[in-house]
């Protein structure tokens, strides 16, 4: 999805001061991820549905992970966002050996540069205050979500997005645009979406939305939050990258329909090489 440019907010500090978004303490989130008794794999269901919104029918894959703790990573390609490099989901699902994946940090479609903070596996890729929304893993065992100074604790895993959706259950998408600063256009374009958040339960939770944004077929942030709540159950939640990087992997396959434009002749539409993705699955 390409971004109009981005007004970045130096510090936590101006966060507070800037929107309603940011109570007098901190611009963040923190909540306890699930335990599971699984051991040795990903503990994960895989759910597609079909829904009319505004007359539109919607195509969505939700990821539910019961062991995050084990089974929630960030990668990325070697030496990825520092070498600009990308890739697609489907090679860094394989790369990786995980048992699902889906696209996630937004980039520079011409530089490949990544937006943001990001961490893998405990490696602090690109480090600062998260002047975007982001979602992490402390090593606590605990999720952070929102804008977050550098000193909080160790974060193991790391990915930044752009806007923040939901907040303690409520929608918090204009609070997130007058804090980010993202362009109205971007905001209410429909398209397809991806998010990544977390249930009461402290299950990690990733919806993607099917959608081709040149067809204004998708939702906007604001049906997205909305989304969010009403049907999954979602508690807080980032928008990571969509449009035409949207792609989700499961047991190797492509499970959506990604709307990217082929630079080859012989398909229309292609997954996107990206800089980052979620990847489910359990080092072994």
């Amino acid at each position: 999805l390409v971004l109009a440019e981005v007004t970045p907010y130096a510090s936590h500090a101006a966060h507070a001061n800037k929107g309603a978004i940011a109570d007098e303490d901190r611009g963040y989130e923190v909540f306890a991820a699930a335990v599971s008794t699984v051991v040795g794999s990903a503990d994960f269901t895989h759910e597609q549905y079909q829904l009319y919104i505004n007359e539109q029918l919607q195509h969505t894959n939700v990821l539910t992970v019961s062991n995050p703790l084990d089974a929630f990573h960030v990668d990325e390609p070697l030496n990825g966002c520092p070498g600009m490099i990308r890739t697609t989901v489907t090679v860094e699902y394989g790369t990786h050996q995980c048992d699902a994946a889906v696209n996630a940090g937004f980039f520079d479609t011409q530089t490949g540069q990544c937006l943001g903070p990001l961490t893998s596996r405990g490696n602090a890729v690109q480090q600062g205050p998260t002047v975007n929304a982001a979602f992490a893993l402390s090593e606590d065992g605990s999720f952070y979500i929102g804008y977050m100074p550098e000193d909080v604790p160790d974060m193991v895993e790391l990915i930044t997005g752009v806007g923040w959706l939901v907040r303690n259950g409520t929608s918090v998408v204009d609070e997130s645009y007058n804090i980010e600063g993202f362009s109205l256009d971007f905001r209410w374009e429909k398209a397809p979406r991806v998010a990544i958040g977390h249930n009461m339960q402290g299950e990690l939770v990733i919806v993607e939305v099917d959608g081709d944004e040149s067809l204004n077929i998708g939702l906007s942030l604001d049906q997205f939050a909305d989304l969010l709540i009403s049907d999954y159950g979602v508690y807080n939640a980032i928008n990571l990258d969509g449009g035409g990087s949207a792609t989700v992997v499961v047991d190797g396959s492509i499970v959506n329909a990604p709307s990217d434009r082929c630079a080859t002749a012989h398909c229309s539409f292609c997954s996107r090489a990206v800089t980052s993705i979620v990847c489910i699955g359990v080092d072994n």
